[in-house]
C-alpha cells in the first residue's frame, strides 16, 4: 500500500510522488477518492516509469472505470546518447509556453535513446499547437547536463465523435 499526491492527469495515465523501489512493468491498484461525493474508483495501472521521487502510471485500457478517450497519433522523440560514460539516465522536458528551464515539467525516463509520446509519458499534455522539448543527461551523482532543445508542432486533439449512431431499413427498388 503506498499513498500520496498526484503530480499531473491525463486520459493516459498519471504522475505521483513516490519515494521506494518500484518496478517498471508492475501492476498496481489505484483508488482515487472523490471529496465531495466520497465516492472512491478503482483503475488498473501500470508503471511506465521511474524517477527521482516520481512514478509514472499508465491506465490499463480494459479496466473498469477507465473512459475511453479516442485515439492519437503516436510520435518518437530521439536523441543520441551523451558522450559522457557518467550519464546513467535522462530526463524529458516540455514547455506549451516555450523557454524550457530546469524548472520546466519534466519526467525521467531512464537510460534509452527515444520515448513514444504520449504513451512513454502519462502526464503528457494533449495538446494541439508548437510545444517545446528537451532532453538532459542525469549522471549517478545527479548532476544534469544542458538541455538539448526542439519545437515542434504537434497535435494530440482527439476529434468530436460523429453523433446519432443509427441503423435504417433499406429498400432496393429499382
Amino acid at each position: 500500500m503506498h499513498r500520496d499526491f498526484v503530480r499531473d492527469i491525463s486520459a493516459g495515465g498519471l504522475s505521483i510522488e513516490a519515494g521506494g523501489k518500484f518496478v517498471v512493468g508492475q501492476e498496481v491498484l489505484l483508488a482515487f477518492m472523490e471529496p465531495s461525493f466520497g465516492k472512491q474508483t478503482k483503475v488498473m495501472a501500470q508503471i511506465a516509469w521511474t524517477g527521482f521521487h516520481r512514478i509514472g502510471l499508465r491506465f490499463n485500457a480494459n479496466a473498469k472505470g477507465v473512459m475511453s478517450v479516442g485515439k492519437v497519433k503516436r510520435k518518437r522523440l530521439a536523441w543520441d546518447r551523451s558522450l559522457s560514460d557518467k550519464v546513467t539516465r535522462y530526463r524529458v522536458y516540455w514547455s506549451k509556453d516555450g523557454g524550457i528551464d530546469y524548472g520546466s515539467h519534466y519526467v525521467e525516463v531512464g537510460n534509452v535513446a527515444h520515448i513514444t509520446l504520449p504513451d512513454d509519458i502519462p502526464s503528457f499534455p494533449l495538446v494541439a499547437g508548437e510545444i517545446e522539448l528537451g532532453v538532459s543527461g542525469i549522471s549517478e551523482a545527479g548532476n544534469e547536463s544542458e538541455i538539448t532543445k526542439i519545437t515542434v508542432s504537434i497535435d494530440f486533439i482527439v476529434p468530436e465523435p460523429p453523433k446519432k449512431l443509427r441503423l435504417d431499413d433499406f429498400s432496393d427498388n429499382r
